[in-house]
């Protein structure tokens, strides 16, 4: 009936905004769990490290990190809900976060540095790129701008070669684009047969 039929859509309009990138306990579901996200993320050392977080999410991998001893972390994410959580789950530490499209990600890094009172860093110790560099349109404009902001990267995507059709099926292996500037230390194990790469910038 119509009463029903109403109930019914309230509870998938509730189920559909408690539908996050990371599982969290009482509060949303997903298809994903911060366990599954911080494979090998255990082996590296961010004692004393600032971070950069850019598709942060709910900032789960944000807190991680803080929990392993990095300085500072900052994190960037276009969907509002996301931040909201990732803010209260962070709260009281050294992160901060900002609501930007990663798209514009050099045009709001550049104002952020003009503007704002606490800003985002010039550069940073390690900038994390986990599952977001194929979901860009222009995703090489947008690494090889993360990339010039610090010395280390870690970067997360379905394959070593970028091929997806939100970056218009470019076919480009990462690696290799970054090989005359930064050295793949490690492919460690990640989750779901992900494709994981721990880049460190060549010295001159």
């Amino acid at each position: 009936d119509a009463r029903g039929n109403e109930k019914r859509q309230r509870m998938a309009e509730t189920q559909e905004l408690r539908k996050g990138w990371f599982k969290i306990a009482g509060l949303q579901d997903c298809d994903r769990t911060v366990e599954q996200q911080i494979l090998w993320l255990e082996g590296y050392y961010f004692s004393g490290k600032t971070v950069l977080d850019l598709g942060c999410a709910e900032g789960l991998i944000s807190r991680y990190v803080l929990e392993r001893g990095a300085k500072l972390v900052h994190g960037c994410e276009i969907i509002g809900p996301h931040l909201k959580v990732a803010t209260r789950l962070c709260e009281g530490t050294t992160a901060q976060f900002w609501k930007m499209d990663l798209r514009e990600f050099p045009y709001w890094h550049q104002k952020s540095m003009r503007q704002s009172k606490k800003p985002m860093l010039a550069c940073y110790d390690v900038v994390l790129l986990l599952s977001i560099i194929h979901k860009l349109r222009h995703p090489l404009t947008f690494l090889d701008y993360a990339a010039d902001l610090s010395d280390e990267l870690i970067i997360r995507l379905p394959g070593r070669v970028l091929n997806d059709e939100r970056s218009n099926y470019l076919n480009c292996n990462i690696p290799k684009h970054l090989a005359n500037r930064f050295d793949l230390v490690a492919e460690p194990k990640t989750c779901l047969q992900e494709w994981m790469g721990w880049f460190r910038r060549r010295l001159p």
